[in-house]
């Protein structure tokens, strides 16, 4: 492959140069330009033709997705490849990414890894755009015949259909030979596909076109398709007519049009008080908004329930309960519980709520905060998760952007001097120690962001095989010479990658304190289930501190897996148990635990 030029954009100059360097030591095809805002970027694209553009999201003015929508509306035939090279990691940043036309989506970390990683993505995505530019004009259309395709010759009629295009309208094949498109479009559709063909044809045309049509079967309702397509390879100025290869668009319709029915709604309710809202002392009552009393079916009166106890509002199975798990969150502030109860209205009716407390101070005296949420209402429930997702993704971002940064650039140019054969060995041993501590930080970084995912409500959750994935995360980690044992068989509502993570964390915690050899269990309980292990155990008097954020018993560790656990497990409504098992060893059961399909 030939030289690649890069165009690469980060407000971070220190780190815009970092990354030149690394790029350009790890590939001498690469010849890397910085920018550090976004009309530098664009002035640089005026002026020259990168062969791949890599931008970081967070910037001034312009997000890197943003910056992206720029260039593609100046710049409608610029040929490279764009890669979204960011530290704050996302999901819904990935996916937008994709949306808007990004080749590839890059996370920043370990330097050298990364941008190892990095180039060869560079690399790929460049080929990719090459090879594309290069191959026959029908190559996409020819990978897609498992859907409906069609060639129209240059008096525009059907000379070719597939089997797929004949079960989407309708007609037999002898039907259609010889026909012309309005057997199954009507005149707006032929018009608009007529319009598409005269593109592709015209001097500076493209190669195909997408577009939407509406295909109308023979026995039933019209179907909504994407149509892309493409002029058949012809020598001179004799057309010799077109391809073309329709998918099915009838579910993304239905879902965009429910989106827009839901959202209308949301919009609707968001703007009305929904959320119960309380304060608490000991259990009583001292104060409440209207909403909280008209969900208990009280008048809607703020105050009018202070006095009475919030355990005189729930059902008398779920007051010792309540009341405990109240004086638990006032007595260790700031720590929070969402937990599901039965209410009881003031009429003796039932209600499924479900009640989210947290620890704070009035005047210097311990209380509790909380809200109240009826679940039975789902567009009230969404719209608090909504803002509890909103408040966490805040903090990732932040921690993400302004503590990952930084610590990348330090490592990054540690590497660059460790690369130094002047050095003394004094000097690379004081390298290797400043190195080792900046692991260590991004190690408790890393394990802050997942504490702050962890703790999210689980919004989506699935059939999980508790077998499979339990055998499956051993994979996973470091075992050593330690033992797993699985004995349950059943399948619970989970999420999946959050379940995961719950037990990559106890399987490291056994074998990190039971030592290399040390055997793990897996059982089954009436409504949940336990891991337990074979380790020193865990005294009585500390199985509740073990879950503070920050308690660890090693030197290594970082005092957040097990607060990950606890998250884990409550984002999912479940209650978690801490015993001993029968060697003696740690023993955490999760009950409450919804088996249901």
């Amino acid at each position: 492959m030939s030289h690649i030029n890069v165009l690469h954009i980060d407000d971070d100059p220190e780190f815009a140069d970092l990354t030149a360097t690394f790029l350009e030591q790890e590939n001498d095809q690469l010849d890397v330009e910085t920018a550090t805002d976004v009309d530098e970027a664009l002035d640089r694209l005026l002026e020259t033709t990168f062969d791949c553009i890599v931008s970081d999201y967070d910037m001034p003015r312009q997000n890197g997705l943003e910056l992206l929508k720029s260039i593609c509306q100046r710049f409608p035939d610029h040929p490279a490849p764009f890669i979204l090279f960011t530290g704050k990691g996302s999901e819904d940043i990935a996916a937008e990414a994709m949306n808007s036309g990004a080749t590839s989506y890059v996370q920043k970390g370990s330097p050298k890894e990364t941008f190892e990683y990095l180039a060869e993505r560079i690399k790929h995505d460049v080929r990719t755009a090459r090879a594309e530019r290069d191959q026959d004009r029908f190559a996409t259309l020819v990978s897609a015949l498992e859907d409906p395709v069609y060639v129209i010759n240059e008096t525009g009629e059907f000379t070719f259909v597939n089997q797929a295009f004949i079960e989407l309208v309708g007609y037999d094949r002898e039907t259609i030979i010889g026909n012309d498109p309005s057997l199954v479009k009507s005149s707006d559709a032929t018009e608009t596909a007529e319009d598409q063909l005269g593109t592709l044809l015209s001097d500076s045309g493209p190669d195909a076109v997408t577009f939407e049509v509406d295909i109308q079967p023979k026995d039933d309702d019209p179907i909504p398709c994407e149509d892309n397509m493409g002029v058949l390879p012809y020598e001179g100025e004799e057309f010799s007519g077109s391809i073309g290869v329709l998918r099915d668009v009838t579910e993304r319709k239905r879902r965009e049009q429910q989106l827009i029915e839901a959202k209308s709604r949301y919009e609707l309710l968001v703007d009305q008080n929904l959320v119960g809202l309380y304060i608490a002392r000991d259990g009583t009552l001292a104060y409440h908004n209207d909403r909280f009393a008209e969900i208990f079916d009280y008048p809607a009166a703020k105050d009018s329930l202070v006095g009475k106890t919030l355990p005189e509002l729930v059902v008398r199975e779920d007051r010792t309960r309540l009341s405990e798990n109240l004086q638990k969150v006032q007595q260790k502030n700031p720590e929070s519980i969402r937990r599901p109860y039965v209410g009881r209205t003031a009429g003796g009716g039932e209600l499924d709520i479900i009640l989210l407390a947290r620890g704070i101070e009035i005047d210097g005296e311990p209380a509790v905060l909380g809200t109240v949420l009826d679940v039975g209402k789902s567009e009230e429930e969404f719209w608090e998760l909504r803002r509890e997702r909103d408040r966490l993704d805040e903090f990732t971002s932040i921690v993400s952007h302004d503590l990952r940064g930084p610590l990348n650039v330090a490592k990054g140019h540690l590497e660059l001097l460790a690369s130094d054969s002047e050095l003394e060995p004094t000097d690379l041993k004081t390298l290797e120690k400043a190195t080792d501590a900046i692991d260590r930080a991004e190690e408790l970084l890393e394990d802050v962001l997942s504490l702050a995912q962890e703790g999210k409500v689980v919004e989506n959750k699935e059939m999980v095989g508790l077998r499979e994935l339990a055998e499956s995360t051993w994979e996973y980690v470091e075992t050593e010479s330690a033992e797993l044992e699985v004995s349950v068989s059943g399948t619970i509502r989970a999420d999946p990658s959050r379940l995961q993570g719950l037990f990559e964390n106890l399987y490291r915690n056994a074998i990190k304190h039971g030592g290399p050899a040390v055997r793990v269990r897996v059982g089954e309980l009436d409504t949940g289930f336990c891991i337990s292990d074979t380790g020193p155990g865990i005294p009585d008097g500390k199985r509740e501190e073990i879950f503070d954020t920050g308690y660890s018993t090693s030197e290594t560790g970082t005092g957040f897996g097990l607060q990950i656990v606890k998250q884990v497990a409550e984002a999912h409504g479940w209650e978690i148990n801490v015993t001993a098992s029968a060697e003696g060893g740690a023993r955490f059961e999760f009950i409450d635990v919804d088996s249901t399909a």
